[in-house]
């Protein structure tokens, strides 16, 4: 039995060292850098379960090789103990050497999130951060609202504004008193909580306004009511249509019942699937909006008309 073990053992060793010409590299790191692990705790989670993983089967393997020693020299047989023994020390040695690289990468992998202490589940956006984007502003709108119940007014001071700051980058925004410069600055250091659209600092977004997803979520229950009606109006027209006398007319009848059911069904699924999708977007938004990091966002800050006195450090805004 413990023949067949220890042969078992053997055969996946060599297959291994067939396949990595490092025959101490029990790391996976396509595993490990992949696109579903979104933070440095899930990341490192799995190299120390990839690491015990790995620890485990060298462990087993020196197990099984001392367990197959068979000499009556007591002498020889410390010898091949202390043999084995020294080869498992090597390459736990390696493996930890292995472990301790790929665990640095992770940690320049995800500098910033250490850095800013960014609570893991903060919508993220690495394209932004490939391509030198410090920050990028989407379909920003900043409406105020005032009034009361009968006469509620909306004053649109910014709508659907989008642009890209790169690194090392001086971006101006040039317009008439009024049009709303001052205000996307205001919003985007989150003196205003955004209407809608999104605001994307070093990858991670700091602002969000929901206005656009709880619209979606009304029309789309419009729309929906709508189709019933359609549908149902569709359903009575062709049943009216039928002959009441003819032999199948109660088999024509199920038949249009079933069919609109299945449309009904339908629409309903749709309403069902984008109300979840708008909710999920809502709940992320309200997430983000009260996690954002203040170490990420005291490196913003508004220069007001005397630039002197607005970069002196002591009167940050």
């Amino acid at each position: 039995m413990v023949d067949d073990e220890f042969r078992a053992v053997e055969e996946d060793r060599i297959r291994y060292e067939d396949s990595h010409e490092d025959k101490v590299h029990f790391i996976d790191r396509s595993d490990l850098f992949s696109t579903s692990s979104s933070s440095y705790k899930k990341e490192k989670k799995l190299l120390d379960e990839k690491y015990q993983e790995s620890y485990a089967f060298l462990d087993n393997e020196k197990n099984l090789l001392l367990s197959n020693i068979q000499s009556e020299d007591p002498a020889e047989t410390e010898q091949k103990v202390e043999e084995i023994e020294k080869e498992f020390n090597a390459k736990v040695e390696a493996l930890k050497e292995e472990f301790n690289k790929i665990d640095e990468e992770l940690k320049e992998k995800y500098k910033e999130e250490l850095q800013y202490r960014i609570h893991p589940k903060l919508k993220r956006r690495p394209e932004l951060v490939d391509s030198d984007v410090l920050l990028s502003v989407r379909n920003l709108k900043e409406f105020f609202f005032f009034g009361n119940k009968i006469k509620n007014l909306k004053l649109k001071a910014v709508s659907n504004v989008s642009f890209d700051v790169h690194k090392g980058e001086c971006f101006g925004i040039v317009g008439e008193s009024g049009c709303g410069k001052t205000t996307t600055g205001r919003t985007i250091i989150k003196l205003y909580k955004p209407t809608s659209g999104s605001i994307y600092y070093r990858g991670y977004r700091i602002g969000a306004g929901n206005r656009w997803n709880k619209k979606e979520i009304k029309w789309t229950r419009v729309r929906f009511f709508q189709a019933l009606k359609r549908l149902w109006k569709e359903r009575q027209e062709k049943i009216k249509a039928l002959d009441k006398n003819s032999e199948t007319y109660k088999n024509d009848v199920a038949a249009i019942k079933t069919e609109y059911k299945g449309k009904f069904n339908s629409e309903w699924t749709l309403m069902k699937s984008v109300y979840k999708t708008q909710r999920a977007k809502i709940k992320q938004i309200r997430f983000d909006q009260n996690h954002t990091p203040k170490k990420l966002m005291s490196e913003i800050q508004m220069i007001f008309q005397d630039p002197i006195d607005s970069l002196d450090p002591r009167m940050t805004v």
